[in-house]
């Protein structure tokens, strides 16, 4: 979650709290919106429950951010190493006021908080059931590829046992939202609302209004593309990679890459 790369609220139980709510009220205010015309949704969203968190969130950082801020128009960007302090140098001109910077850090929390936590989640239980095949392993890569004793985008980029253990736990474990059937649950990804009727080549129609999504507990057993798809290889991405027959490390087949057999985060250009 991006609240925990922030000095300063990073054990603050409150905002945390926030954080939760803002990304599920995001959610909600959108279905409640999709409920009315459009004529009338720049009034509804006045009221709808994410106002409510979005003000919270202000008032949370409004002081840290201008006081950084202030720092950096004195030409001193030498704040906190943190999520905060990249977005608040990568900004803009025009976007770095407070409320831009806030909104800009809540829409990443949206984007980050359900599937991080479901990846990390995954991934320790996989590591609690077979500690002794997996643990001295991923402990000797990250205390090799420590850079100084930080961890930097290059190190990370270097532990493609850690990186391949978690992008095989959310294979396995991350099966994205359960919707629930009559005659059964389905799990699906990339759920998507069909602005206008769309008809296939092959004659089958989307109807406007419908509802769809990826099947993503299938796509991430597909056996044409997974080896032994229904077993857990914590190493399954990393072993070509160590034998020269795979993509860079932070390439395809990494955690954070997507592809048709591969949504824990989505799949095309808003997954980036």
């Amino acid at each position: 979650m991006p609240a925990l790369l922030i000095s300063g609220v990073a054990q603050d139980k409150a905002f945390l709290e926030n954080a939760v709510n803002y990304a599920q009220g995001v959610v909600i205010s959108a279905e409640i919106l999709r409920l009315f015309p459009d004529w009338t949704k720049r009034f509804i969203v006045k009221i709808a429950p994410i106002v409510r968190y979005r003000r919270a969130a202000i008032a949370f950082l409004k002081d840290m951010v201008q006081e950084r801020l202030t720092k950096l128009e004195k030409g001193d960007d030498t704040g906190p190493d943190d999520l905060l302090q990249w977005l608040i140098v990568a900004a803009p001109p025009e976007e770095k006021t407070v409320v831009c910077l806030v909104e800009r850090l809540m829409a990443l929390e949206v984007a980050s908080i359900h599937t991080t936590t479901m990846t990390f989640t995954a991934g320790l239980y996989r590591l609690a059931a077979e500690p002794d095949k997996y643990l001295p392993e991923l402990r000797a890569e990250v205390q090799q590829c420590y850079d100084g004793g930080d961890i930097t985008r290059d190190s990370l980029g270097k532990m493609i046992k850690l990186d391949s253990f978690l992008r095989e736990a959310a294979r396995l474990d991350n099966s994205g939202l359960r919707i629930i059937y009559p005659v059964r649950c389905v799990t699906v990804s990339m759920q998507r609302n069909a602005k206008k009727t769309f008809t296939f080549a092959d004659g089958n129609v989307i109807p406007a209004g419908a509802k769809i999504g990826a099947p993503m507990l299938f796509q991430h057993r597909d056996p044409s593309v997974y080896k032994r798809p229904d077993e857990f290889d914590g190493f399954r991405f990393s072993r070509p990679k160590e034998q020269g027959q795979g993509a860079a490390p932070m390439g395809k087949d990494s955690l954070v890459s997507t592809e048709v057999a591969f949504q824990s985060f989505g799949h095309g250009r808003h997954a980036w």
